[in-house]
């Protein structure tokens, strides 16, 4: 769960950078979306989806 947020979250200060308003673009923009990608998270953890979210992680990584 926290490294699917982790995951999706590696932009987020660029993402908050190009804001007009950086407060209240993460209050009303990235704020809600951490918390739906969460409740997914909860509901649907299995094996193979932490497989795929460390997959996703490690791509992430190296494409760096």
């Amino acid at each position: 769960m926290l490294i699917t947020l982790s995951v999706a979250g590696f932009d987020e200060g660029e993402r908050l950078e190009a804001a007009d308003d950086p407060e209240q673009h993460y209050c009303k923009v990235i704020l809600p979306e951490k918390v739906a990608q969460q409740l997914a998270s909860v509901r649907s953890v299995t094996f193979a989806s932490d497989i795929r979210i460390i997959a996703r992680t490690l791509f992430r990584i190296l494409k760096r």
